[in-house]
């Protein structure tokens, strides 16, 4: 079920479910939701190795939300290596408002 808007995924829907990436790659379990400095939602992942990451929650790169089931998302490919390697980006929020930026510029250009 994918969301029109963040603002209709309520915490408790996703919460212990899993963060996926497309291609099935689970980047850790759902523990939480907060407001980041960087002006945007994050969730709280837990990952098997236990350590803790925000995630960015924006509606431009969830993929898929089945509520109690699992959260397929598609992050920014410089934010999702630095998760791979286990550092916390200082603004999660501005790696994706720069992607996002940058793909509406893209698609503008080749209409």
């Amino acid at each position: 079920m994918p969301y029109a808007h963040v603002e209709d995924l309520c915490l408790y829907e996703i919460a212990g479910c899993p963060l996926l990436l497309e291609d099935g790659t689970a980047l850790g379990t759902i523990e939480g939701l907060k407001r980041h400095k960087g002006g945007c939602e994050v969730l709280l992942i837990k990952t098997d190795d236990g350590r803790e990451n925000y995630f960015p929650l924006y509606e431009q790169i969830i993929v898929e939300c089945r509520p109690y089931e699992y959260l397929i998302v598609a992050p920014p490919k410089d934010l999702l290596e630095m998760y791979r390697e286990g550092k916390q980006p200082k603004n999660p929020c501005e790696i994706v408002k720069r992607e996002v930026a940058a793909h509406k510029k893209r698609m503008s250009k080749a209409a």
